[in-house]
């Protein structure tokens, strides 16, 4: 293999840094979960309403897919 040389100094991994490292981990993961059980609340709830009110298949499955293509495209 060929020697590597490392141009910058190796950081020091401190306690402050391992722990904002975490918290930033948990953060993404804490906020994955909330979106996650809220769309299926929400999708949950639409379900209800359109069987409530008699809507069709595509009026159940429409707009839950156009509201999550917007927001991926947003």
């Amino acid at each position: 293999m060929a020697d590597t040389r490392f141009t910058q100094p190796n950081s020091q991994l401190t306690q402050e840094s391992f722990l904002e490292d975490r918290m930033d981990f948990w953060g993404r993961v804490t906020g994955a979960t909330v979106k996650t059980a809220a769309s299926l609340f929400f999708f949950c709830g639409w379900l209800w309403f359109c069987t409530f009110w008699g809507f069709g298949l595509l009026h159940v499955l429409a707009l839950p897919v156009i509201v999550a293509l917007i927001a991926v495209f947003l």
